[in-house]
């Protein structure tokens, strides 16, 4: 999802509350649920997932569910048990399916209290040990290592073949403490991801997989951290990656300000060209970018005004206020097309994506420039003039949040990709 389509389905329960007079057994349990399109882009084969509450007392946590269409069509669904009360019964399910989902459409479905019959397709294989985790999606596998540094994957294969050599996670601090009213003498600290601290995994199950992945900047004596979880589905070619940059030194109050956040993964193929997501897609040579700098500030309202896409040095794209917002992705085109969204691109900057040769570079903090100054509030002061620091403040006990989607084995069409965005 991108700024133009916040929202592409919604979950909905008909159902929430049963009281204490509607209790009956479990083989009678039959809870209404709804998945609304609102996008206006058709869907196949889409990956659907939803917390249902229960009533109190009423299932134990073993409790099987089976998921139907309106039709009595049931579908293959993972039911994983999130919340168990201290009583031992349980409260709230988390609920993974797929399901085809027409255009602006509403798919209904019924979710029932009985063993589930429908037959799981081939599912995810997920393997753990002292060395990492590796997981195949029957699409994609990749590789997480506990031994290296983190820079997100330590491998991605797409049919048995090299997609992603390894990836590296950096940022840049500005440390100047004694120089606080001259950021001129401040001075760039720049910082690697060290090897997990701890690899997690959430929801195992055939159809969906969550993995949680911390640790710490190397050497960093104010002790910054990373956290990132990789949601991985079965069947498909598709990822969701969120990425925190954490400062939670538990020994002391710090306060960190980040220049420059960079994840940048190696590409196996040579990329031959690049389509970027601007306000309407682009194609370049590699070196492509496309960078969201900041917001324009005007009448004391924040919106997006400060976008540019380019190759190399050329800008070829400079946005021009809030019609001109872009879809904040790019796609990298070598024997196969490698595609990243980032979520946030337009509505938190500075961002910045770019693609090389063999290499995808994703920047959750870059740098900084101004938009265009509106002339209508001209006198305001704070028109063009938005930043109050050289970087990203992460004050104690905060972080900083990014939102990817990428797409391994992504079409190489542009309108395709836009839709996918």
């Amino acid at each position: 999802m991108c700024y133009r389509r916040r929202r592409s389905l919604r979950w909905v329960l008909s159902l929430v509350v049963l009281s204490a007079s509607t209790v009956c057994a479990a083989e009678q349990f039959a809870l209404p649920l709804t998945v609304q399109e609102s996008a206006g882009v058709a869907r196949r084969g889409e990956c659907i997932s939803g917390g249902v509450p229960l009533a109190p007392g009423r299932f134990k946590k073993d409790q099987p569910f089976a998921l139907f269409r309106a039709d009595g069509t049931e579908l293959p669904c993972q039911v994983t048990p999130l919340v168990v009360h201290t009583d031992g019964t349980l409260r709230w399910v988390l609920l993974d399916f797929q399901d085809d989902v027409g255009a602006s459409a509403t798919n209904r479905y019924v979710l029932r209290g009985v063993k589930p019959t429908a037959k799981v397709p081939p599912g995810i294989k997920v393997r753990q040990d002292a060395g990492g985790v590796s997981v195949d999606t029957g699409k994609i596998r990749f590789a997480v290592a506990k031994g290296k540094p983190f820079g997100l994957f330590d491998a991605v294969t797409v049919a048995g073949k090299r997609a992603v050599t390894g990836g590296k996670l950096t940022c840049v601090q500005l440390q100047g403490r004694k120089a606080w009213n001259d950021p001129a003498k401040w001075q760039p600290r720049p910082l690697a991801a060290g090897p997990p601290e701890t690899i997690r995994l959430w929801h195992v199950g055939p159809l969906r997989v969550t993995l949680e992945v911390t640790g710490r900047f190397a050497g960093d004596p104010l002790k910054t951290g990373y956290q990132a979880w990789i949601t991985a589905w079965a069947g498909s070619s598709r990822l969701l990656v969120k990425l925190k940059l954490r400062n939670s030194n538990s020994e002391q109050y710090t306060a960190v300000l980040v220049k420059r956040a960079t994840l940048e993964l190696g590409l196996a193929d040579a990329t031959r060209s690049v389509l970027l997501g601007a306000a309407k897609p682009l194609k370049t040579a590699p070196g492509g970018w496309l960078h969201q700098g900041l917001y324009l500030h005007r009448a004391y309202q924040d919106i997006p005004g400060a976008v540019r896409a380019g190759a190399g040095s050329q800008v070829l794209w400079t946005g021009n206020g809030p019609k001109d917002a872009p879809a904040g992705w790019i796609a990298a085109t070598g024997k196969r097309t490698v595609f990243v969204c980032d979520r946030l691109f337009a509505t938190n900057p500075p961002r910045r994506l770019a693609a090389g040769k063999n290499t995808l570079t994703l920047e959750p903090i870059a740098e900084r420039f101004e938009g265009p100054k509106d002339q209508k509030f001209k006198k305001d002061r704070r028109v063009g003039q938005p930043w109050q620091s050289q970087g990203f403040w992460l004050y104690d006990c905060s972080h900083h949040s990014s939102e990817y989607l990428i797409d391994f084995d992504a079409p190489a069409d542009a309108a395709a990709l836009d839709l996918l965005a």
